[in-house]
């Protein structure tokens, strides 16, 4: 299990398969949705449903990308 920021900064816990799913998003910045098999895409949409992941269109091309991780120190 890995802990991950969500939309609104809260910590959610993401299990094996999700965090690969993760790291490759935030890895590629941007991750087209026709890319991904059947299980892939059910991962994903299930962590946009839970605010882990944000769902963002390019040139009509929609895809998911990561909320930032880091957080600022004032």
């Amino acid at each position: 299990m890995k802990a991950v920021k969500c939309k609104n900064g809260n910590l959610s816990f993401i299990t094996r398969d999700e965090t690969r799913l993760f790291n490759k998003i935030d890895f590629e910045k941007f991750c087209p949705i026709n890319k991904f098999d059947e299980r892939t895409r059910y991962m994903a949409e299930d962590m946009y449903c839970r605010n882990i992941l944000q769902k963002v269109r390019k040139n009509d091309i929609v895809g998911f990308k990561v909320y930032p991780q880091k957080s600022k120190i004032e």
